[in-house]
């Protein structure tokens, strides 16, 4: 566990050391509680994976947010993957997953941009862009 510590801390002080002022800095705490409620559910049992996994989904969505390239992200994602075959949880799991991140940050984008419709598909595509989700984001075009 020391290690994913770690690998996570590096990846985070990376990050916020050159991304402070990112655009999407908001959605970390959305990003970290969709995720944490998900994997508690799935592994009430074992919390100390479900914590793990936590930090690094999140740290993995954070990174794409800030559009970390991939390179220097394989650390963390080997060892999310191999943690998420120890604990049994299959990619359908996580790509329904990562629609649900999706779905509430686009969620958020259309209530923080109510009056600019345009904005708010920019921006919804802009993260479904980054986050690779395998359909559209929903975001309503009526104000």
């Amino acid at each position: 566990m020391v290690d994913t510590v770690l690998e996570v801390r590096a990846a985070r002080s990376d990050v916020s050391a050159r991304d402070a002022d990112h655009p999407y800095v908001w959605a970390v705490p959305l990003v970290y509680d969709v995720l944490r409620s998900a994997y508690y559910t799935w592994l009430p049992a074992d919390t100390e994976t479900a914590e793990r996994l936590t930090r690094l989904h999140g740290a993995i969505v954070v990174m794409a947010l800030l559009d970390v390239p991939v390179e220097d992200q394989r650390a963390v994602l080997d060892r999310f993957l191999d943690l998420c075959g120890r604990a049994s949880i299959g990619t359908a799991r996580l790509e329904r997953l990562g629609q649900a991140v999706m779905d509430e940050l686009t969620t958020v984008i259309a209530m923080r941009n109510r009056r600019s419709p345009r904005t708010r598909m920019q921006l919804a595509g802009e993260i479904g862009g980054r986050l690779g989700t395998p359909r559209p984001p929903r975001v309503a075009l009526a104000a």
